[in-house]
């Protein structure tokens, strides 16, 4: 678990940045945040995990009080929804929703890059043979998705299933 919240992390420092060409400065300050704060939550997301499982370890091996286990395995999963939604409404897909006072780009006129050709089954998969990113932010919504045009991203998306199966066929 620890190791897949890293891989989430180096994933999220390591993604195609997308800048708005009128005002590139702040764009790109906004992501720079934007990448901070869901990389925080991710980091405290992955120690209320831990500690979730720590606790029902706990249980098995000290007495608890068995009202106290339900609402503790309610409320850990309720609080890392809550902050997702709550980091997702003020952050916004790619910073959108951060005011940057300090930060204000030059409006040049320009228009952002016109990738509509890349973006597959309704903007939800994003596949460019030419960009040499393996993760890149959604289009819509809040998040990364894979350029399945790398050979290295499909190998992203099914080593955790692979991994699952190997565990299921060796755990029996």
């Amino acid at each position: 678990m620890t190791l897949l919240m890293m891989f989430i992390n180096w994933s999220i420092s390591r993604s195609k940045q997308q800048l708005n060409p009128a005002s590139p400065e702040a764009s790109s300050s906004k992501n720079a945040i934007f990448r901070q704060r869901w990389s925080f939550f991710n980091w405290l997301s992955s120690l209320a995990l831990v500690f979730l499982f720590l606790f029902m370890q706990i249980t098995i091996i000290y007495q608890v009080n068995p009202e106290v286990i339900p609402i503790i395995s309610l409320i850990i999963p309720i609080l890392i929804v809550a902050g997702a939604v709550v980091v997702s409404f003020t952050t916004g897909q790619g910073g959108s929703r951060i005011k940057r006072d300090a930060v204000i780009g030059k409006q040049t006129g320009a228009v952002p890059v016109d990738d509509d050709r890349f973006w597959k089954l309704g903007g939800s998969t994003y596949y460019n043979p030419e960009d040499p990113s393996i993760f890149i932010e959604k289009r819509i919504g809040i998040g990364w998705t894979a350029n399945f045009a790398r050979p290295m991203a499909w190998v992203f998306v099914f080593a955790p299933i692979l991994v699952i199966i190997l565990l299921l066929i060796f755990a029996t």
